[in-house]
């Protein structure tokens, strides 16, 4: 049945090519549309897990720091500082700040942070330095790529001129990219001079952060809340922004591939209907044929999987060249999931012609 089945299929290269290469760019758009999904979602929870803070207090009501918008009283990162629980605190002053370069508007996720201790600073420094004096900031490459910044370079936010000290990696979120410098400047650029976004809370060990959460939620205006639940609610910029359309992509990837080689197999049934019928002339059952159908598709669909996720990494590679704010991250489980998403493609392909199979008669070869 397989030597049966490669012969079919290697009898019309042209064929088998068309039906290899439709399989091979649907599993290309579905590998590179589900490792953009991944790879954003990790850089979102890239930055917030890197944070070293056990707890974060913030304006009740707030969802998440994208959406919505906490500001606090300056006063308050004290005042959290003299509780028997906490060790100490450390602000968090962060605003999405617009900003002209070269003629085109754009924007920045400005975010302040003490040099001295970088608790809310650059997760990785590419180039440059991350000990900021004052009018300096670290941009992220992607940035830095797309507008051709440079070391020495000087962006004007608000007004202010900064020089820019650092690139810094892990900060781009598609729409925008983190940017950071000295809470003096940032306080002055966002006019932050009396209020705080959240508080980051460093706790002591064993405490009873329920406990704490509850005292600090006796205050109607803040909510405490844990780490985890901070990535999961900023996460949700990418989840509901993305997760719809790469769903639609997906599906519509699927389909084509189901498309191309179904077609490509049931053309191929029709041509050979009389050899068809000499097989089952000879001897052969219904249930031969169309586990020779199926060979044919798993081959075509492997063949595709192939050639799909060697388009898929050069891909990836050229976008990290020519278009930096497209990044994917490709893992194995994923890579295991398109694979079964092929078979099922070919699979879903064979039953396209089984109709024309089982209505093949044997008579048909002595027409």
């Amino acid at each position: 049945m397989v030597t049966l089945a490669l012969r079919n299929l290697l009898r019309e290269r042209a064929r088998l090519a068309i039906s290899v290469g439709g399989i091979a760019f649907a599993v290309t758009l579905i590998v590179l549309v589900r490792g953009l999904f991944v790879a954003y979602q990790g850089r979102v929870a890239d930055y917030f897990d890197g944070v070293e803070a056990d707890a974060w207090v913030m304006q009740s009501g707030t969802a998440d720091f994208f959406h919505s918008f906490s500001l606090l009283p300056l006063e308050l990162s004290g005042e959290l500082a003299e509780l028997d629980e906490v060790t100490s605190t450390t602000p968090y002053v962060a605003r999405l700040v617009a900003l002209e370069v070269d003629g085109a508007d754009t924007v920045l996720y400005l975010v302040a942070y003490d040099p001295s201790d970088p608790v809310t600073g650059p997760r990785r420094l590419t180039a440059g330095t991350s000990d900021l004096g004052e009018d300096e900031i670290v941009i992220d490459n992607v940035f830095a790529t797309q507008h051709g910044i440079r070391i020495g370079d000087t962006l004007t936010l608000e007004g202010e001129p900064l020089v820019v000290a650092g690139i810094s990696s892990g900060g781009d979120l598609v729409m925008f990219q983190y940017a950071f410098t000295t809470f003096d400047t940032a306080r002055r650029i966002l006019d932050f001079e009396s209020i705080d976004n959240a508080v980051l809370l460093h706790l002591k060990p064993g405490i009873d952060r329920a406990a704490l959460a509850t005292a600090i939620e006796i205050n109607p205006n803040l909510q405490f809340r844990t780490p985890d639940a901070i990535i999961n609610v900023n996460q949700r910029v990418i989840n509901d922004g993305f997760l719809p359309v790469i769903k639609v992509l997906l599906a519509i990837g699927f389909i084509v591939g189901v498309a191309v080689v179904g077609l490509t197999i049931y053309s191929s049934v029709i041509e050979r209907r009389r050899e068809y019928g000499v097989l089952k002339a000879l001897g052969a059952r219904t249930r031969h044929l169309l586990t020779v159908i199926t060979i044919q598709s798993l081959l075509a669909a492997i063949l595709g999987y192939a050639a799909g996720i060697t388009l898929a990494y050069a891909a990836r590679w050229g976008s990290q060249r020519w278009v930096p704010q497209f990044i994917t991250e490709l893992h194995l489980r994923d890579l295991a999931w398109v694979a079964a998403a092929t078979i099922a493609m070919a699979l879903g392909a064979a039953a396209m012609p089984l109709i024309r199979v089982t209505r093949i008669d044997p008579a048909e070869v002595f027409r």
